[in-house]
């Protein structure tokens, strides 16, 4: 799980957009300080005030996050497209803070009450890939079987296949077709357990396995990348946040024109999530192409 504050940082790097947070005032008394901070970036700015200067950042995100909705920027910022959707999202977040701060936007104003990490990091096809690798399971295989097309009707049927399991997903998008493919898969090894016992790799080492992270995702993606005459991945840190005993560390994968940004707990879970997900946007991309 990352934190406001950490999707915020990864979106901007992936855009290439300069955030800049400001420390407007501190108030309050010395056992109830209220801080105060602005966060502008993508031709947005919000203020925010928290009872700790890392807590008002993290509502100056989430109202960032707001503004951009009503901005109509909500898929540019990783949320869902419908206003609405996005909106209840971002609710939800904030819900599951426990300390009072208001936060404010210009022309109209909010409260909201917030405290802890809360934002997914992974899509459902980048949890599918981590499960698999962290289980030692085969990685699953994504393939386009059907396009129907009618007038402004276009409908896409992708096939996703692990083991002896596989599921189909339909969508306007190849990218929206490999997420429900995704859904239902999971759905379906989450409620069918014999699922996990067939799906069991006998052989670990065969496929890369790593005792902390289960099949390695690194050296799949390394491997991916050589027999598809790609160029060998990138790794780069872009950044860290949180307390000593809680510190979340960023670190992007590079492949081609290609970028995706893992995070952990650590650097080598950062670099391992970081590769999970460039696998799965390797896939998406592959099958974009047979279109």
């Amino acid at each position: 799980m990352a934190t406001p504050l950490g999707l915020f940082n990864e979106k901007c790097a992936i855009l290439k957009a300069t955030a800049e947070f400001q420390l407007l005032c501190e108030s309050g008394a010395p056992h109830e300080p209220m801080f105060t901070v602005s966060v502008m970036a993508d031709g947005i700015s919000v203020t925010s005030s928290g009872s700790s200067k890392q807590l008002a950042k993290q509502l100056a995100v989430l109202e960032f996050f707001r503004a951009a909705v009503r901005k109509g920027m909500a898929a540019r910022w990783g949320l869902p497209m419908k206003e609405s959707e996005a909106m209840a999202l971002l609710d939800t977040w904030s819900s599951s803070y426990h300390s009072s701060c208001t936060a404010s936007t210009s022309p109209c104003s909010s409260t909201a009450e917030v405290t802890n990490t809360v934002v997914p990091s992974l899509s459902s096809v980048e949890s599918l890939y981590d499960m698999c690798t962290e289980k030692c399971w085969p990685l699953p295989l994504f393939k386009l079987i059907e396009k129907f097309e009618e007038s402004s009707i276009t409908l896409l049927t992708v096939q996703v296949t692990i083991g002896p399991v596989r599921t189909l997903g339909t969508g306007e998008t190849v990218s929206e077709a490999m997420v429900n493919a995704a859904i239902g898969i999971l759905d379906q090894l989450k409620s069918d357990e014999h699922h996990g016992m067939r799906l069991y790799s006998t052989s670990p080492r065969k496929l890369g396995f790593n005792f902390e992270f289960g099949v390695n995702a690194i050296s799949t993606l390394q491997d991916k990348c050589a027999r598809n005459k790609m160029s060998p991945p990138r790794y780069e840190e872009v950044g860290e946040e949180g307390l000593p005993h809680m510190r979340m560390f960023y670190i992007a994968v590079k492949v081609d024109n290609l970028e995706r940004i893992g995070c952990g707990r650590s650097k080598k879970e950062a670099k391992h999530k970081g590769a999970c997900k460039m696998l799965a946007l390797l896939d998406e991309v592959r099958l974009a192409n047979l279109r």
